[in-house]
C-alpha cells in the first residue's frame, strides 16, 4: 500500500508540474497579445517559479528526507532555495497588484513588509524557526492574491471572469495549505494510519486541488 501511494503522490506532482509549466506559457502567450495586461504576465511568472519551487520540493520530500522531520534540518538549504522561488513568484503578482489593483495606495509596504519577512526567514538557522517566519510571507501571498481578484469584482463587466480568478486561487492554495508542515502534522495526529501513509495520501489530496485549482485558473485568464 505504501509504495502505491508513494508512486500515486510522485506521479501527481510530476503532472502539477507539468501543469503549471504549461499555464506559465498559455498566460504568457495571452500576454504577447495584450501586452498592457501585466496582471497575466505576473501570474505567468508566478506559476513558473512554483513549477521551479515544486520540482525542488519534489526532490526534497521524495528522496531527500524521505518525508521524515527528522531530517529536514540536514537540508535547510536546499528547503530555503525552494521556498525562494516561491516567494519570488508570489512576490511579482504582489508587485503588479499593488500598482494595478490598488494603484499605489498602499506606497509598496506590502511588498516591503514581504520582502524583509523573506530575508529574517533565509537568515535564520533552525528549520522549525525558519518555517513559522516563512509562513508569514506565504500567508501573505494567500490571502493578497485571490482576494484582490474578489476586490475586482465590484466591476460589473469583469465580475464573472474575476470571481472564477478568486475561487481559482482559493482551491489552488487550499491544497498548497495540505504541505504545510503544522497542517499535515495535525492531520496525521488525528489520522488512524501511518504517519508516512498519510503524508503521501495528503499530497495526493494536494495534488488534486492544485490541479483543480489551475483549471479554474486557465478558464478565468482565457477570458480575464
Amino acid at each position: 500500500m505504501s509504495e502505491i501511494l508513494w508512486y500515486t503522490a510522485l506521479i501527481l506532482t510530476l503532472l502539477v508540474i507539468s501543469i503549471k509549466l504549461i499555464f506559465t506559457h498559455r498566460l504568457f502567450r495571452d500576454f504577447q497579445q495584450d501586452r498592457q495586461n501585466f496582471l497575466v504576465l505576473a501570474a505567468s511568472i508566478l506559476f513558473f517559479f512554483l513549477a521551479v519551487s515544486r520540482a525542488l520540493m519534489l526532490y526534497f520530500d521524495f528522496f531527500l528526507t524521505e518525508f521524515n522531520p527528522d531530517n529536514y534540518q540536514d537540508y535547510i538549504l536546499y528547503w530555503k532555495l525552494a521556498n525562494l522561488f516561491t516567494w519570488i513568484g508570489y512576490l511579482s503578482l504582489i508587485l503588479v497588484m499593488e500598482k494595478s489593483i490598488f494603484k499605489g495606495k498602499t506606497y509598496h509596504l506590502i511588498s516591503i513588509l514581504y520582502v524583509i519577512f523573506i530575508i529574517i526567514s533565509l537568515a535564520v538557522p533552525d528549520f522549525t524557526s525558519a518555517q513559522n517566519i516563512a509562513a508569514i510571507p506565504t500567508a501573505v501571498g494567500i490571502v493578497l492574491i485571490p482576494f484582490s481578484y474578489l476586490y475586482l469584482a465590484r466591476h460589473e463587466h469583469i465580475r464573472k471572469k474575476a470571481l472564477i480568478i478568486f475561487f481559482g486561487y482559493i482551491v489552488f492554495f487550499i491544497g498548497y495549505l495540505f504541505l504545510a508542515e503544522f497542517i499535515m502534522g495535525g492531520l496525521i495526529s488525528l489520522a488512524n494510519m501511518e504517519p508516512i501513509q498519510m503524508r503521501y495520501i495528503l499530497h495526493i489530496i494536494s495534488s488534486i486541488l492544485r490541479l483543480s485549482g489551475i483549471f479554474l485558473l486557465s478558464y478565468g485568464y482565457l477570458y480575464f
